[in-house]
C-alpha cells in the first residue's frame, strides 16, 4: 500500500516536472525603466562617426514593436525624417527596402536602397541590414528584440547603427543628429505598436 502511494506521488512529481519544463521561459528582466532611451557611442577605427549602441524598453508586445520595425512600406511613420520608403523585393527572410531621408537646405536628400535579413527564435526577433547602394559611404546596423518583464508583455529592444552620409557636414554635426534622432525614432516606434 505504502509503495503504490509512493508510485502516485513520484508519478504526479515527473508529471509536474513536465508541466514545467513545456512551459515558455521566463522573459528576461528589463534593463531600464520604460521609456528611457540609452544611447553609447563607440570609436570606430578610421571614421570622425561613432557607432551607436541604443537600448530602450517599449511598453508593447514583442510583436507589435517587430511588426514596425519591420514594416519598410511604414518607414514614412516610424523612421526620422524618412519621406518615402518602399520594399522593393522579398525572398524569405531577406528583403530590399528603398529609402529617401530629408535632409535640409542647401543638401539633396538622401536615397538608399538596403538589404534586409531577419530572424525569428523562440523569444527573440532579430534583423541585421547593409546598404547595397546610395548615399550613404557606409550604412549598416541591426536590432535585436526580446521580451522582458514578469509577464513578457514589454520590449527590450538594442539597436545598433553605423551610418556615413556622403555630405560635406562636420562630423560632429552628424552625430549630433543621429543621437537626437534616436529618441525620435523609438517615440514613434512606441507610438505605433501600441496602437
Amino acid at each position: 500500500m505504502v509503495e503504490r502511494w509512493q508510485q502516485k506521488l513520484h508519478g504526479l512529481g515527473v508529471v509536474a516536472l513536465l508541466g514545467l519544463i513545456g512551459q515558455a521561459p521566463v522573459a528576461a528582466a528589463c534593463d531600464l525603466p520604460v521609456g528611457q532611451v540609452r544611447v553609447v557611442s563607440t570609436a570606430v577605427a578610421g571614421s570622425g562617426v561613432p557607432q551607436l549602441h541604443v537600448t530602450v524598453v517599449i511598453d508593447a508586445a514583442p510583436e507589435k514593436v517587430w511588426r514596425v520595425i519591420t514594416d519598410c512600406n511604414g518607414y514614412k511613420h516610424s523612421m526620422p525624417r524618412t519621406i518615402a520608403s518602399k520594399e522593393i523585393s522579398r525572398a524569405g527572410a531577406r528583403s530590399v527596402c528603398e529609402t529617401e531621408v530629408h535632409m535640409p537646405f542647401p543638401f539633396a536628400n538622401l536615397n538608399s536602397q538596403s538589404e534586409f535579413v531577419d530572424t525569428v527564435v523562440a523569444g527573440r526577433w532579430s534583423r541585421t541590414y547593409r546598404q547595397l547602394r546610395g548615399d550613404f559611404t557606409k550604412s549598416e546596423g541591426s536590432w535585436v528584440v526580446t521580451p522582458c518583464g514578469p509577464d513578457a508583455s514589454q520590449t527590450l529592444v538594442d539597436y545598433e547603427l553605423h551610418a556615413i552620409p556622403k555630405v560635406a557636414v562636420p562630423d560632429s554635426l552628424i552625430r549630433r543628429g543621429q543621437v537626437s534622432a534616436m529618441h525620435e525614432m523609438f517615440g514613434k516606434i512606441k507610438q505605433l505598436a501600441r496602437k
